[in-house]
């Protein structure tokens, strides 16, 4: 009885093991393919960071190109000049831009997300203060502007007069940032009892991940990630609080 009591124990232990470590494996591919995910992104607004940068270069030498385009009158090559601004016009420093702030990267973070709010009519403010995120490195605006811009598309399109707000103040007294994205809502959060929010996306495997990147990035800086749903105004209003320690 005793060896069946011992061999029962020992097969509970190892289908306890085994499920663990199932579990285990299933958080960390995720956590990976999350990791993958921020790094791709980070990339990409690199890149857009580098040709917003290219812009200003090519403003800087327009005089140049406008020199070219007056010998090419003297010329009388009507047809060559034509096709000399048709080719500056397509380039994609002519492009049009608006500054949001002095941080390159966040600056086409947020300008990629005018655009969709643009296509998706959805009233989209800015206010980024001076200093607020200059500390804070290119993964982590990444993941934490990203993440918190994309639910809140996410969460305001279909909205009748949708909008989304977005504030950076910096307190210089306590060396911290304060981030508010605030967006009208088309159905209420849900929360799962235990302080978090499920997500409704029908993909069960990215329930909370982007939640869980804004608080990792925000663990960064010794900060707190909070929210809460207006019921009345049918509005979400999610908050990050940061510390720069530099």
């Amino acid at each position: 009885m005793a060896s069946m009591a011992l061999l029962l124990v020992m097969n509970f232990v190892v289908f306890w093991a085994y499920d663990s470590d199932q579990k285990f494996m299933r958080n960390y591919l995720m956590m990976q393919a999350d990791l993958k995910e921020q790094q791709a992104e980070a990339e990409y607004y690199r890149r857009l960071a580098e040709q917003t940068e290219n812009q200003k270069i090519l403003i800087h030498d327009i005089k140049n190109h406008l020199q070219t385009i007056a010998g090419l009158s003297e010329d009388g090559g009507e047809s060559k000049i034509h096709e000399y601004v048709q080719q500056l016009m397509e380039m994609p420093e002519m492009k049009s831009s608006v500054t949001y702030c002095s941080q390159p990267v966040l600056n086409v973070i947020l300008g990629q997300y005018q655009e969709i709010c643009k296509k998706k009519s959805i009233q989209f403010g800015v206010d980024i203060r001076k200093d607020s995120v200059d500390y804070i490195t290119m993964d982590d605006l990444t993941a934490l502007f990203g993440n918190l811009l994309k639910n809140a598309v996410e969460a305001a399109a279909g909205v009748s007069e949708a909008y989304i707000d977005v504030t950076v103040n910096y307190n210089y007294k306590s060396k911290q940032t304060f981030i508010s994205v605030e967006n009208s809502v088309l159905y209420p959060p849900r929360f799962d009892g235990d302080g978090g929010l499920i997500s409704r996306k029908n993909d069960g495997k990215l329930h909370g991940v982007g939640i869980k990147s804004i608080q990792r990035a925000a663990e960064h800086y010794q900060g707190e990630v909070s929210y809460h749903y207006d019921k009345e105004a049918k509005c979400f209003h999610m908050m990050v609080l940061l510390t720069n320690n530099k």
